[in-house]
């Protein structure tokens, strides 16, 4: 029972995705309809993601599952740091700043 499966990390690969899509999708959907929404949209994100957490407790039983989790759908995630550098570049002109 405590021996890993590629089928255990194949679940939690599309999970992880799914996580991952979900938060994207929550986040920009409250954003679009609302800014006073978007402050509600971490507990629709709890509560819609808190199925997704519990189904895979539920059909993976090992040590780390949940870790695994949520360092894939940490890492599927876009950097917001990415973000700003990209942005300091493009206001540049596309030269690095030192």
């Amino acid at each position: 029972m405590n021996s890993w499966k590629i089928s255990d990390f194949v679940l939690i690969g599309i999970l992880s995705a799914l996580y991952g899509v979900l938060v994207l999708g929550i986040g920009a959907l409250t954003v679009l309809l609302s800014p006073a929404m978007h402050a509600l949209s971490p507990a629709l994100i709890g509560v819609l993601l808190g199925t997704v957490f519990l189904f895979v407790v539920k059909k993976i039983p090992k040590f780390g599952a949940i870790t695994s989790l949520s360092r894939l759908a940490r890492h599927s995630l876009p950097d917001s740091r990415d973000d700003v550098c990209a942005l300091r570049r493009l206001g540049d002109g596309g030269r690095i700043r030192r």
